[in-house]
């Protein structure tokens, strides 16, 4: 068992790899598949040796072996969380279907809330994506249950319905938006994914820490947005790997879900 924890603890981090690809070039409007990994400081293409996840910046004290511009911290940081939440994922999950759902879906999701952070900004190509993997999640339910997951259908509408309603009255009322329109498909994604059972405790985890966020940044006295998306993935994360477990812990804090 030991093996297969290495095992998915390389791939996290070469998911971790590629979700540094996707924080980089999304924002620039970069294909994401062509050209292979450069420096953003100098262009030139970094050898395979040199990209290998945490490894290569340790080696490389953390500069650029062709023009010795440092190397953002971030990028082994990265990593080293995709690595950490995928074995986390595994230990919990299993060789379960839906451990392999969040295979797919990890670097998107942490991609997501990263550049959420940089620009307040959720891209529609990724909302396509985490759309794509819910399809195929969702025709995975049919055909092993031979029922149409009207569970999850309804969760994602509903947040839909929901996070539209206050996007859209706090415009109304506020003349600004309280969040994204992004931000309201993705929940409503996301909340696909957990099903009905989960929707109550997916909110409250997203808003709650959102605006304890806020209120932190208020009393720094920080004049800056606290983008709403982070909490959106941070409340599905825990909810999608943890919710066994804290069903078990604390079991009256689900009974509103059951």
């Amino acid at each position: 068992m030991l093996a297969w924890y290495i095992y998915f603890i390389l791939i996290g981090l070469f998911l971790g790899s590629f979700t540094n690809v996707l924080i980089y070039r999304i924002p620039e409007k970069r294909s994401i598949i062509f050209p292979n990994s450069f420096c953003p400081a100098c262009d030139r293409p970094i050898k395979f040796y040199d990209n290998i996840p945490v490894l290569s910046y340790i080696f490389l004290g953390g500069r650029c072996r062709s023009c010795k511009e440092k190397i953002s911290p971030l990028y082994p940081a990265i990593e080293l969380l995709t690595a950490a939440i995928t074995v986390t994922a595994f230990a919990v999950l299993g060789f379960s279907p839906g451990f392999f759902v969040f295979l797919a879906a990890i670097p998107v999701l942490i991609s997501i809330a990263v550049i959420d952070i940089k620009t307040m900004y959720i891209y529609d190509g990724e909302l396509i994506f985490l759309s794509v993997v819910l399809f195929i999640d969702l025709l995975r339910r049919f055909l092993m249950e031979r029922k149409i997951p009207l569970d999850n259908i309804l969760s994602g509408i509903s947040l839909l319905v929901f996070f539209g309603a206050v996007f859209f009255i706090a415009k109304l009322i506020y003349r600004k938006e309280a969040f994204g329109s992004g931000d309201v498909l993705l929940a409503a994604l996301l909340a696909a994914f957990l099903g009905m059972r989960s929707i109550f405790v997916f909110v409250l985890i997203a808003t709650s820490t959102g605006a304890l966020t806020g209120l932190a940044v208020l009393a720094l006295k920080k004049k800056r947005y606290v983008p709403f998306g982070p909490f959106i993935i941070l409340s599905f994360l825990v909810i999608f790997i943890f919710e066994d477990i804290l069903k078990r812990v604390i079991p009256g804090f689900f009974l509103i879900i059951n």
